[in-house]
C-alpha cells in the first residue's frame, strides 16, 4: 500500500514538473521559479529513491 501511495505522489510531482517546464518554456509558467525547482527537485529525489534503493519502502 505504502509502494502505490509512493508512486502516486512521484506522479502527481512528476507530472506537474512537466506541466511546469513545459509552460516555463512557452514563456508563461504557471508557479515561480522556486516552486518549480522544487519540483523538478522532489522528482529527482523520487527518481533516485526507486533507483538506488527505499530499504523499509519496499520490504
Amino acid at each position: 500500500m505504502v509502494r502505490f501511495l509512493f508512486l502516486a505522489a512521484l506522479l502527481a510531482i512528476a507530472v506537474a514538473a512537466v506541466a511546469y517546464v513545459a509552460t516555463w518554456m512557452a514563456g508563461r509558467p504557471f508557479v515561480s521559479d522556486a516552486v518549480g525547482r522544487v519540483l523538478v527537485a522532489l522528482v529527482i529525489a523520487g527518481v533516485a529513491l526507486l533507483l538506488f534503493g527505499g530499504g523499509w519502502l519496499w520490504n
